[in-house]
């Protein structure tokens, strides 16, 4: 028997639903790859995968497996790698989607200097008798020009946040995006919990756009979230959000809503995904795996840190005197933070021995072990919805009769288009695995942590 809670939470996103998806929908998969000299359609696209980390990544990794005779793919394809380009056609029983990327052969080697056999040097003669799958990853046409865009620049009597949305706001309008790919703009989660101003914020040469805030996260000096830093192209837009604040789900405009169901309390489903005006609610089916080290880590890294502040070692801090006046400055040489305690009183927090002006590095480091992670399976899942550190509630069953509701975020996805069939053009189904970061259960905590 299903809880009330979970089966009144269905019911009302039922209802108020204007999108849902279709658990048994199936699609076809075709891939025209384009060079300068002509257009080469695949006879077959065997899988297609689409992952995304929101912890070290800065886009979505594509790969797809298209079938293609040797001698388009060595002697046309792999020709112009350096200038090629492939539209990926989906096809389902209610729409089309076609999106262009940039495509990257991932088997490059010339089989003609290899020579290992004059029939393998004949690759034109193979066409005819051979259909070989090949791998490609796909890359964003957007993202493929930002990548590589450097910047250097000088912000004097700034703070990170407005260094931050000016470098990056300015630095990918002026690539000059058009059309579909056209950049729409900066969703950066705010308040940045450093709010202090920097005489100066230096941006040496050799930092690259999408990498900026990283840079700034670690810098020695400076730093922006207390609980981690990820950034993420998606969808023509630059997020930059924190990785592990769970409170962020109480203030979203349209959370994710999860909801945790074994199989035997709904054995089948007809949509698994329902979008309302003020939530994005997920079922989630499938196979889940939980992660939890976070005491172990505890025991190895700290509950908190020691830290020796640059201010100290600069000889800013302490008394100085002025025209007869004395000045008090700060006067801590060391900043200390727990963040949690360990029931058996068994803990360690450790000196960090380099000096240092940003403590967000530390306390991200910290804020990972107050949480755990879980991976679940979404059933034909669109993360076309999903934003880049998508803050969420996650229900499942504790027992028959309890519910458990915590908070988290969501760390990344993985797309899988499987093959059903067996033809040349095969019926492709997708499925998804999401990953989660949990805030750390009561059961397991001193109650102390925020």
């Amino acid at each position: 028997m299903i809880s009330s809670q979970i089966a009144t939470v269905l019911k009302q996103a039922q209802l108020t639903a204007t999108l849902s998806n279709k658990i048994a929908e199936s699609v076809s998969i075709t891939a025209v790859f384009i060079t300068p000299t002509g257009q080469y359609t695949a006879l077959g696209v065997e899988r297609m995968m689409n992952r995304a980390d929101f912890i070290d990544a800065r886009s979505e990794l594509i790969q797809i497996r298209a079938r293609l005779q040797p001698g388009i793919y060595f002697d046309q394809l792999v020709k112009y790698r350096d200038a090629l380009t492939c539209q990926v056609i989906i096809s389902s029983s209610t729409d089309r989607v076609m999106k262009e990327y940039v495509a990257v052969p991932l088997t490059d080697k010339d089989v003609h200097a290899e020579s290992n056999s004059t029939i393998a040097n004949k690759t034109d003669a193979l066409n005819t008798t051979n259909l070989v799958p090949y791998e490609f990853q796909l890359i964003d046409k957007g993202y493929a020009k930002i990548r590589n865009i450097p910047v250097s620049n000088i912000y004097l009597m700034a703070n990170v946040r407005d260094a931050l949305m000016t470098i990056m706001e300015q630095g990918t309008q002026a690539i000059g995006l058009t059309g579909y790919d056209k950049y729409q703009g900066l969703e950066l989660y705010e308040p940045v919990d450093n709010v202090n101003n920097y005489r100066q914020i230096i941006f040496p040469s050799g930092t690259r756009l999408k990498d900026v805030p990283q840079f700034l996260q670690k810098h020695n000096e400076h730093g922006v979230y207390s609980k981690g830093l990820g950034s993420f192209y998606k969808q023509n837009h630059w997020w930059i959000y924190p990785l592990y604040n769970t409170e962020r789900v109480k203030t979203h405009p349209r959370p994710l809503n999860l909801i945790r169901v074994p199989q035997n309390k709904i054995p089948d489903l007809n949509s698994t995904f329902y979008v309302t005006p003020t939530a994005l609610t997920i079922i989630l089916t499938g196979k889940g795996d939980h992660t939890d080290h976070a005491d172990i880590r505890k025991q190895n890294e700290g509950v908190g840190q020691r830290l020796i502040m640059g201010d100290a070692i600069a000889g800013d801090t302490g008394y100085h005197y002025n025209a007869g006046r004395a000045l008090t400055t700060r006067a801590d040489s060391m900043q200390e933070y727990k963040l949690s305690d360990r029931r058996d009183g068994e803990e360690w927090i450790p000196i960090n021995p380099n000096p240092t002006g940003n403590i967000m590095v530390s306390l991200s480091e910290n804020a990972r072990n107050q949480g755990e992670i879980l991976q679940v399976e979404w059933r034909n899942g669109d993360t076309g919805y999903l934003e880049p550190g998508h803050p969420l509630t996650y229900q499942y069953f504790y027992d028959d009769d309890t519910v458990y509701v915590r908070r988290g975020v969501l760390l990344g996805y993985r797309n899988d288009y499987i093959p059903v069939t067996s033809d040349v053009r095969p019926i492709l189904k997708r499925t998804t695995i999401l990953t989660i970061f949990l805030k750390a259960q009561d059961r397991y905590t001193d109650k102390q942590t925020s």
